[in-house]
């Protein structure tokens, strides 16, 4: 059935293969096969496309590996004969193919895989990632069978049925996956499709071709195959090159391909041409040639040109001869070589690229932005600008784009330089040509110098035909102008500084041609005081001319100053050597010696000498010590330090030392003058710095007691006991650490001490902690390197003293809840403020301070009002508390007893009025009761006037019990007994 109905087709299978061809070893395969036999050719292109044979490149020796699995986790049988480079088990064929399909269809191929391996082993292979294929299996390689076990014996094979459904005739490509027991491999499947191929030659030789020449082919390709060829052309090494590098060419149409070749180097060439079509296939074409070298040769290598005169010249010619079958071109080149010339090319483009840099860079320093402005003035095609461009104004973008299309010309100018011969001196005339075969032809060499000197370089002559490049070596002598001078050396003798002095030389032009002069500046130190007049100029032939030579210096010293006069076109000098003393003027000292003696450290001691200038000229003069402030600050002033001084005058010098150093000194006073020299002169100065031996009087200064924060001052007495030293003191300056106890201010804090004398120190203190304390106080010493002196403040610091009077408050009898006021006295009996708060310890209390807090001015009385509220008739006692700030507390006891009643009543009780009422009605009046005490009462109430009728009829009854008792006794009877219905309810 046709396979467009979708019925299966199974390609026929191949005849039987033996295993040794099938399962070759790859060592042997990759031996046996050569690069050539891999590259394919386009013969055997056009044959499969012709016999419909496979012929894509051949697969790779071994399957690629993907992955590698960990051997332990899928069999016990972890040792393996197979390296680990090569998968477990080998396919055939490596590479899969399906060839003539049609679309719908269904093809069928096998694939095999034996084990190499040394035991059994599993593989299976993972179905397709592409919907047109299929993978079914495994199954046995005789028969085809479905195998019921996976395990495969060692050198055994196993095999899988591919299937290939195509929905088109086109090129499809898939990688099956198989697995083993240790790795992962690839075996790629490949369907080729409607494949295009030019009929070419499998090789192409061009014969024999002069060195730098370019010999041609042309060819006529057709494209015999099935679909459009797409392909492009590469050929290598660089002397073949083939056109056009790609093309199009559909189906039964032809091209025209042009092969040339071009060598560079007398040696048979061979290189290959590469056609790669868009479908993947490659072809390669070869290629050969050979090339030699014609004749073509100089008549002399090289030519020494005869001797000129700077601005003119000479000339002379030589042969170029041709003895070939074939006309060459010929080129004066200025290297030897091509590759020197790209060297020198890509060093030119270098330069070219720092060139641009700097300018791009000074360009952008000199351009102002301002965007805003910019914007506002861009006219329609500026606003179609965008990013950094929009804000770039108009004539910055106009000068970038002028600089970079400067260098761009420049960079093409240079690639189409063909680095041609060019010399300042020797000029070949022509520089190019072409030379008949047989022939030959004239070259003028023509050499002008522009200095006497020694001139020689080297041409090469570039022909097309050879490889290398014919050498001609060129020399010539130029010859300069000639002069001399009126005289060698000029001897000036002995010369005054900063004097004047004039002279004259004369230079004459003794040569065939006008000579050009200039005098070379002097570099040495006498060469700047010379002054020539003129410095250069032109002597005619036979000339001559003056020059007035001014000498004034400024230093001393003898010189001998080399003066050379160049004349232009020629190297040698024109010499006159100039030479003689420039000395100084005198001066000296009224003393040979400055002695200080002994001196006291970090006072001021005064020299006073005497300067006298005994010369003839004036002198500007610098006094100075040269070893003070060497280390440490100046201790030397001189007044004045420096002037100028006249011929015959002299000057009064004071010397002013203040030592800082306890040392001997060993000095000295040099004198330096002014464009003449230093330390022309010296005095020697000596002294010997000491420092006294200071003590402290008293080493304990006492305060005793001292209110705290109240200024308090005592001396401290310093003795000096030299009796030829002054002595400088310092008082150290307390530590932060120590203010929190007292702090202390010295007056003065620096000051000095005559010799024998004492110094005494006011002490300012203000103490800050309560309590006793000893602050240390260290006095230094100007010089001295033992420890400071040391001194000790004590003090015992309090607070505020308050006292109190009465010293306690006792009210006696007082009535309960009424106001009882009592006065106390405090005074402030202290030398500052003493601020105080006032409270009664009991937080109940019933007395009551009318003044919380305050504060008493020194020696400040104040009254304190105390007031007693009693609530119970029992003695109430406590305490008033004064607390002082920083001062002792005062405790003042307070006592009073309650007496009367707590019961409290808004309305008056003593007298209860009922106001006007009806008889015989009941009248009802209530009274509200308040205890104000801490205890309850008992309240019961009676009626006071029969309560008082009851008591006196009691006392009556009595009275009369009593009589009548006293009769019984005097008449003998016994007494009435009293009824009880008569006492008294």
């Amino acid at each position: 059935m046709d396979g467009t109905n979708g019925s299966s087709r199974k390609r026929p299978g191949p005849p039987p293969v033996p295993a040794h061809v099938k399962y070759r070893t790859r060592t042997s395969r990759f031996a046996e096969r050569s690069p050539q036999d891999v590259k394919q050719r386009p013969s055997a292109l056009l044959s499969a496309l012709v016999g419909g044979t496979a012929t894509s490149p051949a697969p790779p020796d071994a399957p690629k590996i993907v992955d590698f699995l960990n051997l332990e986790d899928n069999t016990t049988q972890t040792n393996s004969a197979v390296n680990v480079d090569q998968p477990l088990f080998q396919p055939y064929p490596s590479l899969l193919q399906f060839v003539e399909y049609a679309a719908f269809g269904v093809y069928e191929q096998t694939l095999y895989f034996r084990n190499n391996d040394s035991v059994a082993r599993r593989i299976r292979v993972m179905p397709p990632d592409s919907p047109f294929f299929e993978v079914i299996g495994p199954r046995s390689p005789v028969k085809l069978k479905e195998l019921k076990q996976s395990m495969i014996a060692p050198g055994m094979e196993v095999c899988f049925i591919v299937k290939f459904r195509p929905q088109e005739v086109s090129e499809y490509k898939v990688d099956l996956v198989c697995c083993t027991e240790r790795e992962k491999f690839v075996v790629p499947v490949h369907a080729l499709g409607l494949r295009a191929v030019l009929n070419l030659p499998d090789a192409v030789d061009f014969g024999v071709c002069p060195v730098k020449s370019t010999a041609t082919k042309t060819l006529i390709a057709q494209n015999v195959g099935t679909c459009t060829a797409n392909f492009t052309l590469a050929a290598t090494p660089s002397c073949f090159t083939a056109s056009p590098p790609e093309g199009i060419v559909e189906v039964g149409q032809t091209i025209m391909i042009e092969l040339s070749f071009t060598p560079e180097h007398a040696e048979p060439c061979s290189g290959e041409l590469c056609i790669k079509y868009a479908d993947g296939d490659e072809v390669f074409m070869s290629l050969a040639g050979v090339s030699e070298n014609v004749d073509v040769y100089l008549s002399a290598p090289t030519m020494a040109l005869e001797p000129a005169y700077i601005s003119l010249s000479s000339q002379k010619t030589l042969k170029v001869y041709n003895r070939s079958e074939i006309p060459v071109r010929f080129t004066w080149k200025q290297f030897g070589t091509t590759q020197e010339e790209e060297m020198e090319r890509a060093r030119l483009h270098a330069d070219l690229d720092s060139m641009q840099a700097l300018e791009q860079a000074a360009l952008d320093k000199d351009l102002e932005f301002d965007a805003a402005n910019s914007i506002g003035s861009a006219d329609d095609e500026e606003e179609d600008l965008s990013g950094d461009e929009a804000n770039v104004p108009a004539h910055a973008r106009a000068a970038r784009a002028a600089l970079a299309r400067k260098y761009r010309h420049l960079r093409r100018a240079l690639e189409d330089d063909q680095m041609a011969f060019a010399d300042q001196n020797f000029e070949i005339k022509p520089l190019s040509g072409e030379i008949w075969a047989n022939s030959e032809i004239e070259v003028a060499v023509t050499f002008r110098p522009d200095t006497a000197a020694d001139y020689a370089c080297s041409v090469y002559l570039d022909v097309v035909g050879r490889d290398e490049r014919l050498s001609l070596w060129l020399s010539g002598l130029g010859i300069g102008p000639k002069g001399v001078l009126s005289y060698d050396v000029l001897d000036l003798g002995d010369l005054f500084i900063s004097s004047v002095h004039k002279y004259e030389l004369t230079i004459s032009n003794k040569g065939d041609i006008a000579a050009e002069w200039k005098l070379l500046e002097p570099t040495t130190p006498f060469g700047d005081k010379f002054e020539f007049t003129p410095t250069s100029g032109c002597l005619a032939v036979g000339a001559s001319e003056t020059l007035d030579i001014t000498f004034c210096s400024d230093i001393l010293g003898e010189f001998s100053e080399m003066f050379n006069f160049q004349l232009q076109g020629s190297d040698d000098l024109l010499s006159c050597q100039i030479k003689g003393h420039v000395v100084g003027p005198t001066f000296n000292f009224d003393v040979d010696e400055i002695d200080f003696g002994v001196v006291s450290y970090s006072f001021m001691h005064k020299k006073t000498i005497t300067l006298s200038n005994t010369s003839d000229i004036p002198m500007e003069y610098v006094l100075s010590v040269p070893q003070d402030g060497t280390f440490v600050k100046k201790e030397f002033e001189i007044q004045p330090s420096q002037g100028v001084l006249q011929a015959g005058d002299t000057q009064q010098v004071e010397i002013m030392l203040i030592s800082t150093s306890v040392k001997t000194y060993d000095y000295y006073l040099t004198v330096d003058v002014v464009n003449v020299g230093d330390g022309l002169l010296s005095v020697p100065i000596f002294a010997d710095c000491q420092v006294p031996d200071v003590k402290v009087k008293e080493a304990e200064i006492v305060y005793g007691e001292c209110f705290v924060r109240h200024p308090y001052e005592m001396n401290l007495i310093l003795v000096n006991t030299s009796t030829e030293l002054s002595a400088k003191y310092s008082v150290v300056p307390q530590e932060d650490a120590t203010k929190v106890v007292a702090e202390f201010d010295p007056e003065p804090a620096t000051s000095s001490i005559p010799p024998g004398s004492e110094g005494a120190v006011k002490i300012n203190l203000r103490c800050v902690k309560l309590g006793h304390f000893r602050l240390p106080l260290h006095i230094n010493i100007a010089g001295s390197v033992l420890p400071p002196l040391q001194a000790t403040l004590t003090a015992f610091v309090c607070g505020p003293k308050l006292l109190v009077e009465p010293e306690e408050l006792n009210w006696g009898p007082t009535e309960c809840l009424l106001d009882s006021p009592r006065m106390l006295t405090l005074t402030n009996n202290s030398l500052i403020s003493a601020p105080f708060k006032t409270f009664i310890k009991n937080a109940r209390s019933k007395y009551r301070v009318d003044l919380r807090e305050g504060v008493l001015a020194p020696y400040e009385t104040a009254t304190i009002s105390v007031t007693a509220n009693l609530d119970d008739t029992i003695i109430h006692r406590d305490q008033l508390h004064v607390i002082v700030t920083e001062g002792d507390n005062l405790v003042v006891p307070l006592q009073a007893k309650g007496t009367g009643t707590t019961m409290y009543c808004h309305e008056d009780l003593s007298v209860m009025d009922f106001g006007s009422q009806f008889t015989s009605f009941m009248f009802e009046r209530r009274v509200t009761l308040e205890n104000k005490g801490r205890r309850q009462q008992h309240l019961k109430w009676f009626n006071a006037t029969v309560h008082e009728q009851q008591m006196a009829q009691a006392q009556n009854q009595k009275r009369k019990l009593k009589e009548e008792a006293e009769k019984a006794r005097a008449g003998g009877k016994k007494p009435k007994k009293a009824d009880e219905d008569s006492s008294v309810g």
